[in-house]
């Protein structure tokens, strides 16, 4: 997206105000504003306003005059804490560093691609703000925007920085609480590894047995130093059965078998000890799988890698958005977004809004290019006007 890497590209020039991450660029804002969508750009410099007003401000403005709820995919690392207190949640921190959005990455890859989660619910007739023309509109911080819910998240999968460190454990539940066919018919591995790449197509069978494969030996490795289990009571306690369901039905070996997976340990003189730390068992394992690895992890970089977290939802589809996202979260069509978002609801008693907190920029495999338009259809829901904060 234009406006998180032109953003990046001034806090990497050194710009110490806050501020002057919007204020450097006035004059491309408004070059792009009149080529772009034929506006004139109502934002000039006033450093008498608080960072909170001016980011505020710039973000609805950005809304208002392109008329595009996609700015909403602005990236805001959710693990880390806001340098800039009391943002809502719908307005980026530009003060942080800004991360390429999902929709990007995959256009950049499959540049032939369809890629619009909204397409062919124009038809649904979203129902008109009060205020202009306009589908949405801000008032008082507050962002009011009609939804359709596509799903609610059930469970969540590990960070990539988990699973790095050995721990698949969300991903092992999440897993096995899936069907086991995807709804566009895929087996749930095949599903599960794709949205970890936005369905790009990128990786292979093979680099995914890797990926598992290192997992395992990680987690072989931790539970023998913090429990003082052997690998192999360890697999027959832990794994065996997770693999046995996973493979049922399985049109491709997505996972190494336990059979495979105790070979490799034999081989590296690790199935008795567990011990991978040792340099020259480490130093075979690793060169053997390190190209396959090190492409998994170029590819998945700007995906899983970027503080976000899988999740399934309660329709069957897995998806990826901000690390920060839970049970009970929902997945929701924004009217002409290219992608989809997830918001969680804040219970407020006192208040007839619909009041959601922004999660984040959702990608959902197998529901990118319009598909999603049959599944509200057939599950009857209507527009939902909803309020975040």
């Amino acid at each position: 997206m234009i406006v998180s890497s032109l953003i990046d590209q001034v806090g990497k020039s050194g710009a110490s105000d806050p501020r002057d991450r919007i204020f450097a660029l006035l004059g491309i804002w408004r070059k792009i504003a009149k080529e772009r969508f034929g506006q004139e750009l109502d934002v000039r410099a006033d450093y008498s306003k608080t960072v909170q007003t001016v980011y505020v401000e710039f973000m609805t403005t950005l809304l208002h005059e392109s008329g595009s709820l996609d700015n909403l995919v602005s990236f805001r690392p959710p693990g880390k804490t806001a340098r800039i207190k009391k943002l809502p949640s719908w307005v980026p921190d530009y003060s942080l560093r800004q991360f390429m959005p999902m929709i990007d990455y995959v256009s950049r890859l499959a540049p032939l691609r369809s890629i619009d989660a909204s397409a062919n619910m124009r038809s649904h007739n979203p129902p008109q703000s009060e205020v202009g023309n306009r589908i949405f509109h801000v008032f008082s911080n507050r962002l009011f925007i009609p939804t359709f819910v596509f799903g609610e998240v059930t469970h969540t999968g590990n960070t990539a920085l988990e699973t790095l460190e050995g721990d698949y454990s969300k991903t092992r539940e999440l897993l096995l609480a899936s069907p086991q066919r995807h709804p566009d018919g895929r087996s749930r591995l095949r599903a599960f590894h794709s949205v970890l790449a936005c369905d790009t197509g990128w990786l292979s069978v093979t680099h995914y047995r890797c990926w598992w494969t290192w997992q395992f030996l990680i987690n072989v490795n931790n539970v023998r130093r913090s429990r003082g289990v052997a690998p192999q009571e360890w697999f027959h306690l832990e794994t065996s059965s997770f693999l046995e369901q996973m493979l049922a039905g399985e049109d491709g070996a997505c996972l190494p078998t336990f059979d495979e997976f105790k070979a490799l340990c034999e081989e590296n003189g690790i199935w008795e000890s567990g011990d991978i730390n040792g340099g020259v068992s480490q130093a075979l394992i690793i060169r053997k799988m390190e190209t396959e690895l090190d492409k998994f992890a170029h590819h998945i970089h700007y995906v899983y890698g970027q503080s976000r977290r899988p999740f399934l939802l309660d329709n069957g589809y897995y998806g990826m958005t901000s690390e920060d996202v839970r049970p009970g979260d929902t997945v929701r069509i924004l009217p002409g977004a290219s992608t989809f978002f997830t918001f969680r609801k804040i219970d407020q008693a006192d208040s007839k809004e619909d009041r959601q907190v922004l999660i984040g920029e959702t990608y959902v495999s197998g529901a990118m290019e319009g598909e999603a338009s049959e599944y509200v259809k057939h599950t009857g829901r209507q527009w939902e006007n909803i309020c975040v904060v």
